[in-house]
């Protein structure tokens, strides 16, 4: 499963956060380079276009569920 990102990328300091398969991937912004990369436990591309952002809270939604990372290290919050 890949393809095209449907999320619009989000530019966070430093890095490109994306969504174009069943991950959510940070990019450094200078280099390309994989910061982090954090799959999603659905098996199932993001459905909004834009990530939500709040401090260092990411949010984004698969289907009717809401889920929420830290942009700093991808690690799932909720």
């Amino acid at each position: 499963m890949g393809g095209a990102p449907r999320v619009r990328p989000l530019l966070y300091e430093g890095m490109i956060v994306t969504s174009g398969d069943a991950k959510v991937t940070a990019l450094d912004y200078a280099t390309g380079e994989r910061v982090w990369k954090t799959p999603l436990d659905f098996h199932r591309q993001l459905l909004n276009r834009t990530f939500g952002l709040k401090g260092n809270v990411l949010v984004g939604s698969i289907a009717q569920k809401i889920l929420a990372w830290d942009i700093e290290t991808g690690a799932p919050l909720w």
